[in-house]
């Protein structure tokens, strides 16, 4: 009788199975932390958009969002509204969170 359990095929199919499971788990966590578009103004009021927060850095004030065109837009904070500002500040530690919580469930 062949032994499958120390096969090639069977410890491929074990780590695809492991793999599958995390990206599910992580877009999981995206969809019930509750990842929405917003829309965002410019600091002086004169442009928006609507776009979904993917990352910020509180350190660099980099911001990234995907715009409903699917677009991926980099930025710094200053470019965008007191109110903007301050929705990054008051969400800074959910924001952390949830990309830290989605890289190491994908990178694993």
């Amino acid at each position: 009788m062949i032994n499958q359990s120390n096969s090639p095929i069977m410890k491929l199919n074990i780590k695809s199975l492991i793999r599958s499971w995390r990206l599910i788990t992580a877009i999981s966590v995206l969809i019930i932390t509750g990842t929405e578009a917003r829309t965002w103004s410019s600091a002086d009021g004169s442009k928006t958009f609507n776009g979904e927060l993917i990352s910020y850095d509180d350190k660099t004030g980099l911001v990234n969002v995907t715009l409903a065109n699917g677009k991926k837009m980099s930025f710094d904070r200053k470019l965008l509204s007191k109110a903007d500002i301050k929705y990054l500040t008051d969400n800074v530690t959910w924001i952390q969170l949830t990309n830290a919580t989605f890289s190491s469930l994908v990178n694993c």
